[in-house]
């Protein structure tokens, strides 16, 4: 049975391109020309025959039917990126191979193994296999019971590391491209509080060599 269902170029265009609500930005990050984007979503379109975006010399805007689309599409995406990385992790599951760790792997980072070799110089065929958790307490937990080697931020474990429950196997770091960001509403800049608040979380960040773009 023939279903109707979009190709996936064309929903992976029109997800980045609402994420974004600019088919500029859609196509960077695709690595993609804004013309074949717009061509995608203009496919995608006259493929569901509903319009998606309101197009304007200011840009574009999702229309409500848009909305509610990439919302779904969103979703069902990242289901099956999630299945995807689930059957990858199976490679090799009925192999036993000596003297070899398993990389322990976060859901919320599926690549940072990957990204990890390759800031080494290094190309490992079974970077993105082994078991997945959620949490980094979960990987520390897996780790310090003997199950894999995992990627974890040396701050979340300081008292691991103390205890010498965990040891860092390689120091080499991998740098995030990923930061937290403190706001505070422009009416309460100058609050006390809110500025104590600030310098000591700036002093936190201090203490365990955080990079601190802007203070």
């Amino acid at each position: 049975m023939r279903r109707k269902i979009p190709s996936t170029t064309a929903l992976v265009s029109f997800e980045a391109a609402a994420r974004h609500e600019s088919f500029t930005k859609a196509a960077h990050e695709l690595s993609l020309t804004q013309g074949a984007v717009c061509r995608q979503i203009g496919g995608l379109e006259e493929f569901l025959g509903v319009e998606l975006f309101r197009r304007s010399r200011r840009g574009v805007k999702l229309t409500e039917a848009g909305l509610s689309y990439s919302r779904r599409v969103a979703q069902q995406l990242d289901a099956v990126e999630r299945d995807t990385l689930s059957v990858m992790g199976q490679q090799g599951a009925n192999a036993i191979e000596l003297a070899e760790l398993p990389l322990l792997q976060q859901t919320t980072r599926p690549y940072a193994w990957r990204q990890w070799f390759n800031a080494q110089g290094m190309d490992v065929a079974r970077d993105m296999t082994g078991p997945r958790y959620e949490l980094f307490s979960m990987l520390a937990q897996a780790a310090m019971h003997d199950m894999g080697v995992a990627l974890i931020p040396p701050f979340l474990i300081q008292r691991e590391l103390h205890e010498k429950r965990l040891v860092i196997a390689n120091a080499c770091s991998l740098s995030g491209s990923k930061a937290y960001h403190l706001i505070i509403p422009e009416r309460k800049v100058e609050s006390a509080s809110l500025s104590a608040f600030r310098d000591w979380l700036v002093a936190q960040a201090r203490n365990y060599q955080l990079p601190q773009e802007q203070i």
